[in-house]
């Protein structure tokens, strides 16, 4: 089930000044800004990615480490898109698949099928959309999230007692 387009996420609400007059979401989680390490498992093509993009994000003080999977699929979805790519460039969208000879063997037939790598190339971009979105760890994702309003109450037992600096 879909809702309609995106939120726009809050800090860039905030930034252009909020034109639509949309509610911000006062209580939408804010994981601490600090870019994820990059995983060792990611392939050159992905590790060019990945330092591309993380470099933006932690400037803009967008990306948390929890964002760190998303990174992933995103940078590995990304470097599979650029093979497939390539390999389209290569052969072109348009393949020749053999289905037989002739009796004598002088003939060979074919017939032009489309290139599998146009469909993954076509999945990985949906791989990375559903994967962010379904667990929220985009900043549009975020904005449709709401932490539970704490109260005075609330909050004083999710802190503690309170130290005064004088002995009780």
């Amino acid at each position: 089930m879909t809702r309609g387009r995106k939120p726009k996420p809050t800090a860039l609400k905030l930034l252009t000044g909020n034109p639509g007059k949309r509610p911000i979401n006062k209580r939408e989680p804010k994981p601490t800004p600090k870019a994820p390490g990059m995983p060792s498992t990611l392939s050159q093509e992905a590790k060019a990615e990945w330092r591309r993009v993380i470099a933006e994000l932690d400037r803009i003080g967008i990306v948390t480490r929890v964002d760190r999977g998303a990174l992933d699929a995103y940078c590995r979805a990304y470097a599979r898109m650029v093979q497939a790519d390539r390999h389209v460039q290569q052969f072109g969208v348009v393949l020749l698949e053999e289905t037989g000879h002739s009796f004598d063997g002088t003939a060979i037939f074919v017939r032009p099928v489309k290139n599998p790598n146009c469909q993954v190339f076509k999945e990985c971009a949906a791989i990375v959309r559903a994967f962010a979105a379904e667990f929220g760890l985009t900043p549009s994702a975020r904005t449709r999230i709401e932490v539970p309003k704490a109260d005075d109450a609330d909050l004083a037992t999710l802190l503690g007692p309170r130290s005064s600096g004088r002995p009780s």
